[in-house]
Protein backbone atom coordinates (compact mmCIF):
# COMPACT_ATOMS: atom_id res chain seq x y z
CA UNK A 1 0.00 0.00 0.00
CA UNK A 2 2.85 2.36 0.83
CA UNK A 3 4.58 1.46 -2.45
CA UNK A 4 1.41 2.12 -4.48
CA UNK A 5 0.99 5.58 -2.94
CA UNK A 6 4.60 6.40 -3.78
CA UNK A 7 4.01 5.61 -7.48
CA UNK A 8 0.91 7.80 -7.53
CA UNK A 9 2.81 10.63 -5.91
CA UNK A 10 5.65 10.24 -8.42
CA UNK A 11 3.33 10.36 -11.47
CA UNK A 12 1.48 13.36 -10.05
CA UNK A 13 4.73 15.28 -9.92
CA UNK A 14 6.06 14.03 -13.25
CA UNK A 15 3.19 14.74 -15.67
CA UNK A 16 3.04 18.55 -15.21
CA UNK A 17 6.79 18.80 -15.62
CA UNK A 18 6.59 17.16 -19.06
CA UNK A 19 4.82 20.25 -20.45
CA UNK A 20 7.92 22.32 -19.76
CA UNK A 21 9.87 20.65 -22.58
CA UNK A 22 9.79 22.48 -25.99
CA UNK A 23 7.88 20.94 -28.86
CA UNK A 24 10.01 21.19 -32.03
CA UNK A 25 8.03 21.79 -35.22
CA UNK A 26 9.29 20.79 -38.65
CA UNK A 27 8.60 24.27 -40.16
CA UNK A 28 8.36 27.70 -38.58
CA UNK A 29 5.50 29.26 -40.50
CA UNK A 30 4.86 32.17 -38.16
CA UNK A 31 6.39 34.05 -35.27
CA UNK A 32 4.42 31.92 -32.84
CA UNK A 33 6.38 28.85 -34.00
CA UNK A 34 9.79 30.47 -33.47
CA UNK A 35 12.11 29.32 -30.68
CA UNK A 36 14.14 32.38 -29.74
CA UNK A 37 17.82 31.88 -29.01
CA UNK A 38 19.69 34.20 -26.67
CA UNK A 39 20.64 37.55 -28.22
CA UNK A 40 24.29 36.59 -27.83
CA UNK A 41 23.72 34.13 -30.71
CA UNK A 42 24.64 36.61 -33.46
CA UNK A 43 26.11 36.07 -36.91
CA UNK A 44 27.20 38.04 -39.94
CA UNK A 45 25.63 37.29 -43.28
CA UNK A 46 28.86 35.50 -44.29
CA UNK A 47 29.17 33.38 -41.15
CA UNK A 48 25.52 32.31 -41.06
CA UNK A 49 26.04 30.55 -44.39
CA UNK A 50 28.54 28.23 -42.69
CA UNK A 51 26.54 27.67 -39.51
CA UNK A 52 24.68 24.35 -39.17
CA UNK A 53 21.22 24.98 -37.76
CA UNK A 54 20.39 22.87 -34.73
CA UNK A 55 16.69 22.54 -35.60
CA UNK A 56 13.97 24.01 -37.82
CA UNK A 57 12.60 27.09 -36.10
CA UNK A 58 15.90 28.22 -34.61
CA UNK A 59 16.13 32.01 -34.34
CA UNK A 60 19.37 33.98 -34.72
CA UNK A 61 20.34 37.63 -35.14
CA UNK A 62 22.19 38.42 -38.39
CA UNK A 63 23.95 41.69 -39.20
CA UNK A 64 26.21 42.94 -41.96
CA UNK A 65 26.11 43.24 -45.76
CA UNK A 66 26.68 40.79 -48.58
CA UNK A 67 30.05 41.94 -49.90
CA UNK A 68 30.03 40.03 -53.17
CA UNK A 69 26.79 41.45 -54.60
CA UNK A 70 26.70 45.11 -55.56
CA UNK A 71 22.92 45.28 -55.81
CA UNK A 72 22.30 43.58 -52.48
CA UNK A 73 21.74 45.39 -49.23
CA UNK A 74 21.18 43.90 -45.85
CA UNK A 75 19.26 45.34 -42.94
CA UNK A 76 20.10 43.65 -39.63
CA UNK A 77 17.39 41.60 -38.00
CA UNK A 78 16.22 38.28 -36.59
CA UNK A 79 16.05 35.25 -38.90
CA UNK A 80 14.42 31.85 -38.46
CA UNK A 81 15.58 28.58 -39.99
CA UNK A 82 13.14 26.92 -42.41
CA UNK A 83 13.52 23.99 -44.82
CA UNK A 84 15.56 24.58 -47.97
CA UNK A 85 13.72 26.56 -50.68
CA UNK A 86 14.34 27.13 -54.41
CA UNK A 87 17.42 29.10 -55.41
CA UNK A 88 15.42 31.75 -57.29
CA UNK A 89 13.84 32.89 -54.02
CA UNK A 90 17.17 33.54 -52.32
CA UNK A 91 17.67 37.33 -52.24
CA UNK A 92 19.98 37.70 -49.20
CA UNK A 93 17.46 40.09 -47.70
CA UNK A 94 14.34 38.08 -46.93
CA UNK A 95 15.87 34.66 -47.59
CA UNK A 96 19.51 33.60 -47.00
CA UNK A 97 20.95 30.25 -48.03
CA UNK A 98 22.23 28.33 -44.99
CA UNK A 99 24.40 25.25 -44.59
CA UNK A 100 21.52 22.86 -43.98
CA UNK A 101 18.48 25.16 -44.18
CA UNK A 102 17.19 28.50 -45.40
CA UNK A 103 17.17 31.50 -43.09
CA UNK A 104 14.03 33.62 -43.37
CA UNK A 105 13.74 37.10 -41.95
CA UNK A 106 11.22 37.53 -39.14
CA UNK A 107 8.66 39.95 -40.60
CA UNK A 108 5.86 41.38 -38.52
CA UNK A 109 3.61 43.25 -40.95
CA UNK A 110 5.52 44.92 -43.82
CA UNK A 111 8.53 44.86 -46.13
CA UNK A 112 10.88 47.87 -45.80
CA UNK A 113 12.47 49.27 -48.98
CA UNK A 114 15.60 50.13 -46.99
CA UNK A 115 16.25 46.40 -46.48
CA UNK A 116 17.01 46.22 -50.19
CA UNK A 117 19.25 49.26 -50.32
CA UNK A 118 16.82 52.08 -51.09
CA UNK A 119 18.51 55.21 -49.71
CA UNK A 120 16.00 57.97 -50.48
CA UNK A 121 18.49 60.84 -50.47
CA UNK A 122 17.17 62.40 -53.70
CA UNK A 123 20.50 61.73 -55.45
CA UNK A 124 21.23 58.02 -55.70
CA UNK A 125 19.26 55.78 -58.06
CA UNK A 126 16.92 53.61 -55.96
CA UNK A 127 15.21 51.94 -58.94
CA UNK A 128 16.62 48.43 -58.51
CA UNK A 129 16.30 48.41 -54.73
CA UNK A 130 12.60 49.32 -54.89
CA UNK A 131 12.03 46.79 -57.67
CA UNK A 132 13.52 43.99 -55.56
CA UNK A 133 11.59 45.13 -52.51
CA UNK A 134 8.36 45.18 -54.53
CA UNK A 135 8.95 41.60 -55.69
CA UNK A 136 9.51 40.49 -52.09
CA UNK A 137 6.34 42.30 -50.96
CA UNK A 138 4.32 40.42 -53.59
CA UNK A 139 5.90 37.09 -52.67
CA UNK A 140 5.20 37.59 -48.97
CA UNK A 141 1.78 39.24 -49.54
CA UNK A 142 2.79 42.13 -47.29
CA UNK A 143 2.71 45.94 -47.69
CA UNK A 144 5.82 47.77 -48.89
CA UNK A 145 6.92 50.61 -46.60
CA UNK A 146 8.74 53.81 -47.60
CA UNK A 147 10.45 56.08 -45.07
CA UNK A 148 8.67 59.43 -44.48
CA UNK A 149 10.47 62.51 -45.77
CA UNK A 150 12.77 60.55 -48.07
CA UNK A 151 13.03 61.23 -51.81
CA UNK A 152 13.62 58.10 -53.88
CA UNK A 153 15.06 58.73 -57.37
CA UNK A 154 13.83 56.08 -59.81
CA UNK A 155 13.67 55.36 -63.54
CA UNK A 156 11.70 52.10 -63.73
CA UNK A 157 8.05 51.14 -64.05
CA UNK A 158 6.42 49.27 -61.17
CA UNK A 159 3.35 47.05 -60.97
CA UNK A 160 1.31 46.67 -57.80
CA UNK A 161 -1.09 43.74 -57.48
CA UNK A 162 -3.43 45.13 -54.84
CA UNK A 163 -4.65 41.67 -53.87
CA UNK A 164 -1.10 40.87 -52.69
CA UNK A 165 0.58 44.08 -51.58
CA UNK A 166 0.30 47.85 -51.21
CA UNK A 167 2.68 50.81 -50.96
CA UNK A 168 2.57 53.11 -47.97
CA UNK A 169 4.39 55.59 -45.76
CA UNK A 170 3.44 56.71 -42.27
CA UNK A 171 3.85 60.29 -43.56
CA UNK A 172 4.53 61.68 -47.03
CA UNK A 173 7.34 59.94 -48.89
CA UNK A 174 8.38 60.92 -52.43
CA UNK A 175 9.22 58.91 -55.54
CA UNK A 176 10.86 61.15 -58.16
CA UNK A 177 11.34 59.82 -61.68
CA UNK A 178 14.35 60.94 -63.72
CA UNK A 179 13.56 63.49 -66.44
CA UNK A 180 14.44 61.08 -69.28
CA UNK A 181 11.79 58.54 -68.20
CA UNK A 182 9.63 57.70 -71.24
CA UNK A 183 7.80 54.42 -70.54
CA UNK A 184 4.03 54.17 -70.94
CA UNK A 185 3.42 54.43 -67.21
CA UNK A 186 5.29 54.80 -63.93
CA UNK A 187 3.01 52.62 -61.80
CA UNK A 188 0.27 50.16 -62.74
CA UNK A 189 -2.35 49.25 -60.17
CA UNK A 190 -4.38 46.12 -60.68
CA UNK A 191 -5.80 43.18 -58.78
CA UNK A 192 -5.50 39.51 -59.62
CA UNK A 193 -8.25 38.71 -57.11
CA UNK A 194 -10.58 36.16 -58.69
CA UNK A 195 -12.42 34.49 -55.84
CA UNK A 196 -15.23 36.80 -54.74
CA UNK A 197 -16.08 34.55 -51.84
CA UNK A 198 -13.02 36.22 -50.29
CA UNK A 199 -13.82 39.71 -51.50
CA UNK A 200 -12.67 41.23 -48.21
CA UNK A 201 -9.07 40.58 -49.26
CA UNK A 202 -9.45 43.14 -52.01
CA UNK A 203 -10.99 45.94 -49.93
CA UNK A 204 -7.80 47.73 -48.98
CA UNK A 205 -5.67 50.84 -49.44
CA UNK A 206 -3.47 50.39 -52.51
CA UNK A 207 -1.19 53.43 -52.08
CA UNK A 208 -1.03 55.79 -49.10
CA UNK A 209 0.97 58.96 -48.34
CA UNK A 210 3.27 58.82 -51.36
CA UNK A 211 4.09 61.61 -53.83
CA UNK A 212 4.62 60.49 -57.43
CA UNK A 213 6.66 63.23 -59.09
CA UNK A 214 7.55 63.64 -62.76
CA UNK A 215 9.01 66.86 -64.17
CA UNK A 216 8.21 70.59 -64.07
CA UNK A 217 5.04 72.38 -65.15
CA UNK A 218 6.61 73.47 -68.46
CA UNK A 219 8.15 70.11 -69.35
CA UNK A 220 5.72 67.45 -68.17
CA UNK A 221 6.72 63.84 -68.65
CA UNK A 222 4.70 62.30 -71.48
CA UNK A 223 4.18 59.09 -69.52
CA UNK A 224 1.19 58.28 -67.35
CA UNK A 225 1.83 58.44 -63.61
CA UNK A 226 -0.64 55.71 -62.57
CA UNK A 227 -2.40 53.30 -64.89
CA UNK A 228 -5.28 51.39 -63.31
CA UNK A 229 -6.66 48.06 -64.51
CA UNK A 230 -5.73 45.81 -67.42
CA UNK A 231 -6.46 42.25 -68.49
CA UNK A 232 -6.94 41.11 -64.88
CA UNK A 233 -10.68 40.88 -64.41
CA UNK A 234 -11.31 42.47 -61.03
CA UNK A 235 -9.17 45.56 -60.45
CA UNK A 236 -11.65 46.99 -58.01
CA UNK A 237 -12.59 47.67 -54.41
CA UNK A 238 -9.46 49.51 -53.35
CA UNK A 239 -8.53 53.04 -52.26
CA UNK A 240 -5.75 55.48 -53.16
CA UNK A 241 -5.23 57.68 -50.09
CA UNK A 242 -3.22 60.91 -49.63
CA UNK A 243 -1.32 60.55 -52.89
CA UNK A 244 0.12 63.58 -54.71
CA UNK A 245 0.76 63.26 -58.46
CA UNK A 246 2.63 66.08 -60.15
CA UNK A 247 4.61 66.67 -63.33
CA UNK A 248 2.99 64.15 -65.71
CA UNK A 249 1.09 64.73 -68.94
CA UNK A 250 -1.41 62.13 -67.68
CA UNK A 251 -1.86 61.68 -63.95
CA UNK A 252 -4.37 58.81 -64.11
CA UNK A 253 -5.33 56.49 -66.97
CA UNK A 254 -8.07 53.90 -66.52
CA UNK A 255 -7.93 50.62 -68.43
CA UNK A 256 -10.22 47.60 -68.68
CA UNK A 257 -11.64 46.06 -65.50
CA UNK A 258 -11.22 49.11 -63.27
CA UNK A 259 -14.26 49.88 -61.15
CA UNK A 260 -15.38 50.77 -57.60
CA UNK A 261 -12.19 52.63 -56.81
CA UNK A 262 -11.94 55.49 -54.34
CA UNK A 263 -9.47 58.38 -54.26
CA UNK A 264 -9.37 60.40 -51.05
CA UNK A 265 -7.26 63.40 -49.98
CA UNK A 266 -5.28 63.27 -53.24
CA UNK A 267 -3.67 65.98 -55.39
CA UNK A 268 -3.62 65.75 -59.18
CA UNK A 269 -1.48 68.64 -60.38
CA UNK A 270 -0.82 69.87 -63.93
CA UNK A 271 -1.84 66.70 -65.79
CA UNK A 272 -4.93 65.03 -67.22
CA UNK A 273 -7.12 62.15 -66.09
CA UNK A 274 -8.58 59.95 -68.79
CA UNK A 275 -11.02 57.04 -69.04
CA UNK A 276 -10.82 56.40 -72.81
CA UNK A 277 -13.55 54.90 -75.00
CA UNK A 278 -13.64 51.16 -75.58
CA UNK A 279 -12.75 50.02 -72.06
CA UNK A 280 -14.70 47.03 -70.80
CA UNK A 281 -15.99 46.24 -67.31
CA UNK A 282 -14.95 49.69 -66.09
CA UNK A 283 -16.22 52.88 -64.51
CA UNK A 284 -18.81 51.66 -62.03
CA UNK A 285 -18.97 53.84 -58.91
CA UNK A 286 -15.68 55.76 -59.11
CA UNK A 287 -15.26 58.16 -56.17
CA UNK A 288 -13.04 61.21 -55.59
CA UNK A 289 -13.36 62.55 -52.05
CA UNK A 290 -11.63 65.75 -50.87
CA UNK A 291 -9.26 65.83 -53.86
CA UNK A 292 -7.62 68.72 -55.72
CA UNK A 293 -7.36 69.04 -59.50
CA UNK A 294 -5.09 71.73 -60.97
CA UNK A 295 -3.63 73.45 -63.06
CA UNK A 296 -2.05 74.30 -66.42
CA UNK A 297 -5.41 73.96 -68.19
CA UNK A 298 -5.65 70.29 -67.29
CA UNK A 299 -8.78 68.18 -67.72
CA UNK A 300 -10.55 64.98 -66.76
CA UNK A 301 -11.93 63.16 -69.82
CA UNK A 302 -14.52 60.44 -69.15
CA UNK A 303 -16.17 58.25 -71.79
CA UNK A 304 -18.17 55.86 -69.58
CA UNK A 305 -19.19 55.05 -66.02
CA UNK A 306 -20.54 56.97 -63.06
CA UNK A 307 -18.09 59.31 -61.31
CA UNK A 308 -18.62 61.05 -57.97
CA UNK A 309 -16.67 64.14 -56.85
CA UNK A 310 -17.33 65.29 -53.29
CA UNK A 311 -15.63 68.18 -51.43
CA UNK A 312 -13.15 68.61 -54.29
CA UNK A 313 -11.28 71.64 -55.63
CA UNK A 314 -11.02 72.28 -59.38
CA UNK A 315 -8.50 75.00 -60.31
CA UNK A 316 -8.26 75.75 -64.04
CA UNK A 317 -9.41 72.18 -64.65
CA UNK A 318 -12.23 70.98 -66.90
CA UNK A 319 -14.34 67.83 -66.60
CA UNK A 320 -15.24 66.59 -70.10
CA UNK A 321 -18.00 64.02 -70.61
CA UNK A 322 -18.36 61.78 -73.65
CA UNK A 323 -20.16 58.53 -74.45
CA UNK A 324 -22.54 57.57 -71.63
CA UNK A 325 -20.49 58.99 -68.75
CA UNK A 326 -22.31 60.42 -65.72
CA UNK A 327 -20.71 62.89 -63.31
CA UNK A 328 -22.00 64.04 -59.91
CA UNK A 329 -20.21 66.98 -58.23
CA UNK A 330 -21.22 68.27 -54.81
CA UNK A 331 -19.87 70.53 -52.04
CA UNK A 332 -16.94 71.51 -54.23
CA UNK A 333 -14.89 74.59 -55.10
CA UNK A 334 -14.27 75.53 -58.74
CA UNK A 335 -11.82 78.31 -59.46
CA UNK A 336 -10.40 80.23 -62.41
CA UNK A 337 -11.56 78.37 -65.49
CA UNK A 338 -10.01 80.15 -68.45
CA UNK A 339 -7.29 81.82 -66.44
CA UNK A 340 -4.83 81.21 -69.28
CA UNK A 341 -7.25 81.19 -72.19
CA UNK A 342 -10.49 82.79 -73.34
CA UNK A 343 -12.35 79.56 -74.04
CA UNK A 344 -12.62 77.22 -71.10
CA UNK A 345 -15.39 75.57 -69.12
CA UNK A 346 -15.68 73.67 -65.85
CA UNK A 347 -17.98 70.88 -67.03
CA UNK A 348 -18.77 70.11 -70.66
CA UNK A 349 -21.24 67.48 -71.86
CA UNK A 350 -20.09 66.48 -75.32
CA UNK A 351 -22.40 63.58 -76.18
CA UNK A 352 -26.15 63.10 -76.27
CA UNK A 353 -26.12 60.32 -73.63
CA UNK A 354 -24.02 61.94 -70.90
CA UNK A 355 -25.33 63.61 -67.76
CA UNK A 356 -23.83 65.85 -65.08
CA UNK A 357 -25.02 67.51 -61.88
CA UNK A 358 -23.30 70.23 -59.85
CA UNK A 359 -24.89 71.03 -56.49
CA UNK A 360 -24.07 72.92 -53.28
CA UNK A 361 -20.86 74.32 -54.72
CA UNK A 362 -18.93 77.57 -55.17
CA UNK A 363 -17.28 79.05 -58.27
CA UNK A 364 -14.75 81.85 -58.15
CA UNK A 365 -12.97 83.72 -60.97
CA UNK A 366 -10.03 86.02 -60.28
CA UNK A 367 -9.78 89.32 -62.17
CA UNK A 368 -7.59 88.98 -65.27
CA UNK A 369 -7.11 91.11 -68.40
CA UNK A 370 -8.50 88.32 -70.59
CA UNK A 371 -12.22 88.11 -71.20
CA UNK A 372 -13.59 84.61 -70.65
CA UNK A 373 -16.09 84.38 -73.50
CA UNK A 374 -17.44 80.87 -72.93
CA UNK A 375 -19.93 79.80 -70.24
CA UNK A 376 -18.91 77.79 -67.20
CA UNK A 377 -20.87 74.78 -68.45
CA UNK A 378 -21.65 73.39 -71.88
CA UNK A 379 -24.28 70.91 -73.11
CA UNK A 380 -24.20 69.64 -76.68
CA UNK A 381 -27.27 69.92 -78.91
CA UNK A 382 -29.84 67.09 -78.73
CA UNK A 383 -28.71 66.02 -75.26
CA UNK A 384 -31.92 65.44 -73.29
CA UNK A 385 -30.25 64.01 -70.16
CA UNK A 386 -28.64 67.37 -69.67
CA UNK A 387 -27.02 69.26 -66.85
CA UNK A 388 -28.56 69.86 -63.42
CA UNK A 389 -27.23 72.77 -61.35
CA UNK A 390 -28.58 73.58 -57.87
CA UNK A 391 -27.51 75.80 -54.97
CA UNK A 392 -24.54 77.20 -56.83
CA UNK A 393 -22.83 80.45 -55.84
CA UNK A 394 -20.82 82.08 -58.63
CA UNK A 395 -18.56 85.06 -57.99
CA UNK A 396 -17.06 86.76 -61.03
CA UNK A 397 -15.72 90.06 -62.32
CA UNK A 398 -15.94 91.83 -65.67
CA UNK A 399 -13.56 89.34 -67.28
CA UNK A 400 -16.40 86.76 -67.38
CA UNK A 401 -18.65 87.65 -70.31
CA UNK A 402 -19.92 84.83 -72.56
CA UNK A 403 -22.04 87.40 -74.40
CA UNK A 404 -18.80 88.31 -76.17
CA UNK A 405 -18.54 84.77 -77.54
CA UNK A 406 -20.72 82.50 -79.64
CA UNK A 407 -23.42 82.13 -76.96
CA UNK A 408 -24.52 85.78 -77.28
CA UNK A 409 -25.79 85.80 -73.71
CA UNK A 410 -24.42 86.31 -70.23
CA UNK A 411 -25.31 82.83 -69.03
CA UNK A 412 -23.66 79.99 -67.13
CA UNK A 413 -24.66 77.18 -69.52
CA UNK A 414 -23.80 77.18 -73.22
CA UNK A 415 -24.74 74.86 -76.04
CA UNK A 416 -28.25 73.88 -77.08
CA UNK A 417 -28.69 70.77 -74.93
CA UNK A 418 -31.01 70.45 -71.94
CA UNK A 419 -30.07 72.16 -68.68
CA UNK A 420 -31.82 72.81 -65.36
CA UNK A 421 -30.86 75.63 -62.98
CA UNK A 422 -32.24 75.86 -59.45
CA UNK A 423 -31.29 78.53 -56.91
CA UNK A 424 -28.15 79.66 -58.71
CA UNK A 425 -26.86 83.14 -57.83
CA UNK A 426 -24.31 85.16 -59.77
CA UNK A 427 -22.26 87.89 -58.10
CA UNK A 428 -21.07 90.12 -60.94
CA UNK A 429 -19.58 93.61 -60.65
CA UNK A 430 -20.69 93.89 -57.02
CA UNK A 431 -24.28 93.02 -57.94
CA UNK A 432 -26.11 89.78 -57.31
CA UNK A 433 -28.27 88.14 -59.97
CA UNK A 434 -30.24 84.97 -60.35
CA UNK A 435 -28.67 82.96 -63.16
CA UNK A 436 -30.48 82.72 -66.48
CA UNK A 437 -30.91 79.54 -68.47
CA UNK A 438 -30.40 80.11 -72.17
CA UNK A 439 -32.16 76.91 -73.25
CA UNK A 440 -35.02 76.69 -70.81
CA UNK A 441 -36.63 80.13 -70.42
CA UNK A 442 -39.60 79.74 -68.10
CA UNK A 443 -41.44 82.90 -69.19
CA UNK A 444 -41.10 83.97 -72.83
CA UNK A 445 -41.77 81.79 -75.85
CA UNK A 446 -39.32 81.66 -78.76
CA UNK A 447 -37.00 83.90 -76.74
CA UNK A 448 -34.03 83.24 -79.05
CA UNK A 449 -36.06 83.75 -82.23
CA UNK A 450 -35.26 80.30 -83.58
CA UNK A 451 -38.76 80.31 -85.10
CA UNK A 452 -38.47 83.83 -86.44
CA UNK A 453 -41.00 86.21 -84.88
CA UNK A 454 -43.52 83.53 -83.94
CA UNK A 455 -45.38 84.27 -80.64
CA UNK A 456 -44.28 87.93 -80.80
CA UNK A 457 -46.42 90.98 -81.63
CA UNK A 458 -44.64 93.58 -83.78
CA UNK A 459 -45.24 96.41 -86.27
CA UNK A 460 -43.70 97.25 -89.64
CA UNK A 461 -40.62 98.87 -88.06
CA UNK A 462 -39.39 95.46 -86.84
CA UNK A 463 -37.76 92.80 -89.01
CA UNK A 464 -35.73 89.60 -88.71
CA UNK A 465 -32.20 89.96 -90.06
CA UNK A 466 -30.89 87.10 -92.17
CA UNK A 467 -27.98 85.21 -90.64
CA UNK A 468 -24.65 85.47 -92.44
CA UNK A 469 -23.33 82.17 -91.03
CA UNK A 470 -24.64 79.25 -88.99
CA UNK A 471 -22.75 80.54 -85.94
CA UNK A 472 -24.64 83.82 -85.88
CA UNK A 473 -27.62 84.35 -83.58
CA UNK A 474 -31.04 85.35 -84.82
CA UNK A 475 -31.16 89.18 -84.79
CA UNK A 476 -34.16 91.51 -84.60
CA UNK A 477 -33.76 94.96 -86.24
CA UNK A 478 -35.64 98.16 -85.25
CA UNK A 479 -35.44 100.59 -88.18
CA UNK A 480 -37.74 103.52 -87.40
CA UNK A 481 -39.28 105.62 -84.67
CA UNK A 482 -42.07 103.81 -82.84
CA UNK A 483 -41.06 100.31 -83.91
CA UNK A 484 -42.18 97.87 -81.24
CA UNK A 485 -41.88 94.20 -80.30
CA UNK A 486 -43.92 92.65 -77.47
CA UNK A 487 -45.19 89.43 -75.93
CA UNK A 488 -47.86 88.78 -73.28
CA UNK A 489 -47.68 85.58 -71.24
CA UNK A 490 -49.54 84.10 -68.30
CA UNK A 491 -47.48 83.36 -65.20
CA UNK A 492 -48.28 80.65 -62.68
CA UNK A 493 -46.18 81.84 -59.77
CA UNK A 494 -44.85 84.95 -58.13
CA UNK A 495 -41.26 85.64 -57.13
CA UNK A 496 -38.35 87.47 -58.73
CA UNK A 497 -38.25 87.98 -62.47
CA UNK A 498 -34.69 87.90 -63.78
CA UNK A 499 -34.00 88.83 -67.38
CA UNK A 500 -31.41 89.88 -69.91
CA UNK A 501 -30.86 90.48 -73.61
CA UNK A 502 -28.18 91.24 -76.17
CA UNK A 503 -28.42 94.79 -77.50
CA UNK A 504 -26.61 97.02 -80.01
CA UNK A 505 -27.68 100.63 -80.70
CA UNK A 506 -26.05 102.41 -83.63
CA UNK A 507 -28.52 105.30 -83.49
CA UNK A 508 -31.70 106.13 -81.62
CA UNK A 509 -32.89 104.81 -78.25
CA UNK A 510 -34.72 101.74 -77.00
CA UNK A 511 -37.12 101.54 -74.07
CA UNK A 512 -37.83 98.22 -72.33
CA UNK A 513 -41.11 97.94 -70.43
CA UNK A 514 -42.42 95.26 -68.07
CA UNK A 515 -46.11 95.49 -67.15
CA UNK A 516 -47.77 93.23 -64.56
CA UNK A 517 -51.52 92.43 -64.57
CA UNK A 518 -53.87 90.69 -62.14
CA UNK A 519 -56.55 88.10 -62.93
CA UNK A 520 -59.01 90.88 -63.90
CA UNK A 521 -56.51 92.26 -66.40
CA UNK A 522 -55.82 95.33 -64.28
CA UNK A 523 -52.36 96.83 -64.56
CA UNK A 524 -50.63 96.46 -61.17
CA UNK A 525 -47.09 97.69 -61.78
CA UNK A 526 -44.98 99.04 -64.64
CA UNK A 527 -41.20 99.10 -64.82
CA UNK A 528 -39.11 100.75 -67.56
CA UNK A 529 -35.44 100.64 -68.61
CA UNK A 530 -34.03 103.18 -71.09
CA UNK A 531 -31.09 102.25 -73.31
CA UNK A 532 -29.13 104.67 -75.52
CA UNK A 533 -26.36 104.49 -78.12
CA UNK A 534 -23.87 106.02 -75.70
CA UNK A 535 -24.08 102.91 -73.49
CA UNK A 536 -24.67 100.16 -76.07
CA UNK A 537 -22.80 101.19 -79.22
CA UNK A 538 -21.48 97.62 -79.52
CA UNK A 539 -23.14 94.33 -78.68
CA UNK A 540 -23.62 94.23 -74.91
CA UNK A 541 -25.65 92.32 -72.38
CA UNK A 542 -28.50 94.21 -70.70
CA UNK A 543 -29.68 92.92 -67.32
CA UNK A 544 -33.12 93.68 -65.95
CA UNK A 545 -35.18 92.31 -63.09
CA UNK A 546 -38.19 92.97 -60.90
CA UNK A 547 -39.90 91.55 -57.82
CA UNK A 548 -43.33 90.50 -59.00
CA UNK A 549 -46.49 91.42 -57.04
CA UNK A 550 -48.26 88.64 -55.16
CA UNK A 551 -51.50 88.81 -57.16
CA UNK A 552 -49.88 88.72 -60.59
CA UNK A 553 -51.55 86.73 -63.36
CA UNK A 554 -49.99 88.03 -66.57
CA UNK A 555 -47.01 90.03 -67.73
CA UNK A 556 -46.40 92.02 -70.89
CA UNK A 557 -42.87 92.72 -72.02
CA UNK A 558 -42.18 95.03 -74.93
CA UNK A 559 -39.36 96.96 -76.59
CA UNK A 560 -39.93 100.26 -78.42
CA UNK A 561 -37.48 102.38 -80.42
CA UNK A 562 -37.30 106.19 -80.58
CA UNK A 563 -35.38 108.73 -82.67
CA UNK A 564 -35.22 110.41 -86.04
CA UNK A 565 -32.74 107.83 -87.31
CA UNK A 566 -33.13 104.42 -85.73
CA UNK A 567 -30.73 101.50 -86.04
CA UNK A 568 -31.23 99.13 -83.11
CA UNK A 569 -30.50 95.39 -82.99
CA UNK A 570 -31.32 92.83 -80.31
CA UNK A 571 -31.14 89.06 -79.87
CA UNK A 572 -31.60 86.35 -77.23
CA UNK A 573 -34.13 87.75 -74.77
CA UNK A 574 -34.04 85.55 -71.66
CA UNK A 575 -36.47 85.74 -68.77
CA UNK A 576 -37.00 83.44 -65.79
CA UNK A 577 -39.05 83.63 -62.61
CA UNK A 578 -37.47 82.26 -59.45
CA UNK A 579 -39.86 81.61 -56.59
Amino acid sequence: MKLLMSKRYFLKKLIPSLTLFPVLTSYASSNKDVIESPQSKRYTIESIKQYISLFIGECVFISGQEATQDDSFFYSGYFVSIPVIADELIDNVIYIRGKNCTWKRKIDDFIDVSWFGAIGDGINDDSNAISRANIAAHNECLPLKFIPGHIYQVKKTYEIDVSKTSWFSSDLSTLKWFNDFNADFAIRLFSSQKDYSKRFQNVKVAIKSIAIIGAGIKNLLDSCAIKIGGDERNSSLFTIDSVSIQGWRTTLAFDNNSWRIKFCDCHFLWGNIIAPPGNKNSGECMVFDNCMFADNRSYTELHYGDWFFSKCSFDNHEVKLFGDANVFINQSHMENPGRKTTDFTIVSINSINSFASVIDSFIFISPTPKIINTPLFYVISDNENGLYVRNLRFQATENYNPSKGTENALVLVGGDGKSYLENVRVSLNNKSYLALNKNDSSVLMNSRFKDGLRYWDFNDGVSLQARISSNDSETIVFSKNGASLSQSVLVKSTGILSGGMMLKIVSGDLKLTLECYDSLDNNITTREWNCSASDYSDWSWVRFGEKLPDNIRKIKFYCKSFGQIVDVKLSTILMDIIS
